[in-house]
């Protein structure tokens, strides 16, 4: 574990890289349950004067890593949350996933439910589709996002892109209503995929399918793995809808 003293050790010379830092400058440090939220301490100016110094960093210094990070300076406990969720974040998904996602303008907290109810109210998609949790909390995180997909060879770009909804218009709901009572499950969809085109549909356990002019296909079983597809695209053959290995 990184010690206070150790943090500010660290964060010392790390200020001192970018621009010279007196030894006597005086640090401020917040210690929180993942580390330590550490600044230079500009003193006030005389009344009347302007500060010599405007704006700034902050950064965290990892309490079990010592790695450093640098933030804007915002409040100390704001950092320290945002610290939070980024690496909770960083657990949820896969490295290659975090980083294309967070490319796309995703970043943990991401919250569009002022306009994916917007949407819903006016384009009355729920009257046909009423919309469940699980449809809520992904249109809510990644809402209005699109999400480009690798290629053969993992090459940037070179597959399919997702488009999250909200969108100008609701999508057409025949297919999906038609798959829902045939399967006898509740779905809604949450996605534009470029292939086809096809809409992408999620379940009230939180399992995503694709509904494709050729089939409907199993994506995966959580959400969150469903992501990880839409980055990667398949690295296995899709699981037909009739075939009884998805269920």
């Amino acid at each position: 574990m990184v010690t206070r003293d150790e943090a500010v050790r660290l964060a010392r010379a790390w200020f001192s890289s970018g621009q010279p830092l007196a030894d006597d400058a005086e640090l401020g440090v917040h210690e929180f349950d993942l580390g330590y939220v550490i600044w230079v301490v500009v003193p006030a100016p005389p009344p009347g004067q302007i500060p010599a110094q405007v704006g700034g960093v902050r950064v965290v210094v990892d309490g079990t890593t010592g790695e450093i990070s640098s933030w804007p300076m915002l409040p100390v406990t704001y950092v320290a949350d945002q610290y939070r969720l980024t690496q909770a974040a960083k657990q949820r998904f896969p490295a290659d996933v975090y980083a294309d996602i967070t490319a796309a303008g995703w970043f943990p907290g991401r919250d569009v439910s002022a306009s994916v109810r917007a949407w819903l109210d006016r384009t009355g998609l729920e009257r046909e589709l009423p919309i469940f949790d699980a449809a809520w909390k992904a249109l809510a995180e990644f809402g209005q996002l699109t999400i480009p997909q690798r290629g053969p060879g993992g090459r940037p770009g070179g597959g399919f892109p997702t488009t999250f909804y909200p969108a100008r218009y609701a999508p057409t709901t025949e297919e999906i209503l038609d798959l829902s009572h045939e399967l006898g499950i509740p779905l809604f969809p949450i996605a534009g995929h470029e292939d086809g085109p096809s809409h992408i549909v999620i379940n009230e356990r939180g399992r995503v399918f694709l509904l494709h002019d050729v089939g409907e296909f199993f994506i995966a079983d959580t959400f969150d793995e469903a992501v990880a597809w839409m980055v990667r695209g398949w690295d296995t053959p899709p699981i037909d809808l009739y075939d009884d290995r998805w269920r």
